[in-house]
């Protein structure tokens, strides 16, 4: 059986505590910055599009909002590449290089984020992955400057492109990690963050995926 094994980024390779502070106050900055709203405004309308300070099973991309805004990819993507506090992230608490090695002998793992190619690069090298173990890596500047970041379309070409028999997509944001693949006849594993993935990994190999303590496991009903 060929398996795709999707994986998200932020929060899920690595611990997002390390940088959310600084990500949120980027995020409202550019808003202000851009359109010249007051900090209370540029909130607001982040909350009311499920962009907060804090990652919740509602939480979605703060990048997909953006355009759909209007705001231009590459102002946005220089603006977030400049204030990325890579250099916060906690090594000790990321993932490690030989964890991933064994869900790649289980199937195909790609690599879908919203991070530039740029701030990618350095997350990897930073938690000890200097050389890139995904089939496949895709992050939102790659897609095309007229062309919104969105796994499900991400996933879809990755499935039409390959002979698989089934797709799995781990991530610690429900809407934008596991909802897209159950809208395509897969499955998903909610984490809490990167000490979920010991145990997804154990579960995957031993045909056992369910909801536990340390993640939550859906299935397409289709």
């Amino acid at each position: 059986m060929r398996r795709l094994i999707v994986f998200d980024m932020d929060g899920t390779l690595y611990d997002l505590s390390d940088v959310m502070a600084t990500v949120y106050k980027t995020q409202v900055s550019f808003l202000c910055d851009r359109m010249g709203w007051p900090e209370e405004k540029a909130i607001q309308l982040l909350r009311e599009n499920d962009v907060e300070p804090r990652v919740t099973k509602n939480s979605k991309s703060a990048t997909e909002f953006f355009l759909r805004l209007g705001l231009g990819r590459e102002e946005w993507t220089e603006y977030r590449q400049k204030h990325f506090p890579i250099e916060k992230i906690d090594p000790a608490k990321a993932v490690s290089p030989i964890l991933l090695d064994r869900f790649a002998k289980l199937g195909d793992i790609v690599l879908l984020t919203s991070n530039t190619s740029k701030v990618c690069r350095g997350i990897l090298e930073r938690i000890g992955m200097f050389e890139n173990p995904f089939m496949k890596t895709v992050c939102s500047d790659m897609t095309g400057e007229d062309i919104p970041f969105d796994k499900y379309h991400e996933m879809k070409k990755l499935m039409d492109a390959h002979t698989y028999d089934s797709l799995i997509s781990i991530g610690d944001r429900y809407q934008t990690d596991i909802v897209p693949a159950l809208k395509l006849g897969g499955c998903g594993c909610l984490v809490s963050g990167c000490n979920s993935l010991g145990r997804v990994c154990d579960d995957l190999g031993s045909g056992h995926l369910c909801s536990c303590l340390e993640y939550e496991y859906f299935k397409s009903e289709g």
